[in-house]
Formats: structure tokens, C-alpha cells, sequence
């Protein structure tokens, strides 16, 4: 039979220094198991060549990390056509009374391209007037997708 573990924390894994201070980049990132992270940080209490690697380790990670935000810019779109049709112009040129439909008609064909297929059959309650009478319907995505395809 084993003998039972300790309850004052994790079983030792007993590792060499070498091999904790070749864990200390994966410990740093976060992708050590916990055992390992244990091990690693019980050494760097220990060691303090290994905490200072540590420390430098664990603000070069945060220099990796640096929050951006995934929006673009919604000027992007219209700078980079007007730049292509500076250079080429189009052969049948969007109205000035229709860009503001053209911008809002590609932004819906990009969020529709983004769709999965789970997304299409989101429902949707529809709201109406009809002779100043409320009306509604429900229906999803597609069903609406489909309504103004027709």
C-alpha cells in the first residue's frame, strides 16, 4: 500500500535545479501542469537567481500580451476605395446619394459571411404596422435573409 500523502500541499516532484530553471519560461506563461508550477515556484523561494529570470521572464510575457482591440477602424473601409478608385476608377460609379447604402449593404454582406450555422436560425420577432394596426411576426435570421432576397 502507499503511503498517504502529505496534507500540507501537492506530492514533491523533486527536480534538479537545471530542469526547474528550464521550466521557468513554460511556468511564466502559464503552461506548466500543476505539479510543475508548484515545483517551480517552491524553487523560486529557494533560489534567487531563478526568481530574478523569473521576474524578467513574467514582464517580457506581459510585454506579449498587450490588449489590442479587434475593432478596425470604421473609416478603413472607405480610405482604401477611395485610394483604389483614385488609381483606377469604376466602371459604373455608386452615387453620392448612394454610398451611405453601399457602406451599410458591405457591412451586412461581412457580418453575413461571419455567420455559423447556428446563427441563421436565431429567431426574430419581427414588429409592423398595418393600417396603424400593430402586427408582428416571428421568424430567424434566414427567414429574414429570405424575405428581403424576395
Amino acid at each position: 500500500m502507499p503511503p498517504p500523502r502529505s496534507p500540507a500541499g501537492p506530492e514533491r516532484l523533486g527536480l534538479p535545479h537545471e530542469v526547474l530553471r528550464s521550466l521557468l519560461g513554460a511556468w511564466a506563461l502559464a503552461a506548466c501542469s500543476t505539479a510543475e508550477t508548484d515545483a517551480v515556484e517552491e524553487h523560486l523561494g529557494e533560489c534567487g537567481a531563478c526568481a530574478d529570470e523569473a521576474r524578467r521572464l513574467r514582464e517580457a510575457v506581459g510585454l506579449l500580451h498587450r490588449p489590442e482591440s479587434l475593432e478596425v477602424d470604421p473609416t478603413l473601409r472607405n480610405r482604401v476605395l477611395e485610394n483604389c478608385l483614385r488609381r483606377r476608377p469604376p466602371r459604373v460609379p455608386v452615387p453620392d446619394w448612394a454610398a451611405s447604402y453601399d457602406a451599410e449593404t458591405a457591412r451586412l454582406d461581412a457580418l453575413l459571411r461571419d455567420f455559423g450555422d447556428a446563427e441563421w436560425h436565431t429567431p426574430v420577432r419581427l414588429r409592423w404596422f398595418e393600417s396603424g394596426v400593430p402586427a408582428t411576426r416571428r421568424t430567424t435570421v434566414a427567414g429574414v435573409i429570405a424575405h428581403l432576397l424576395s
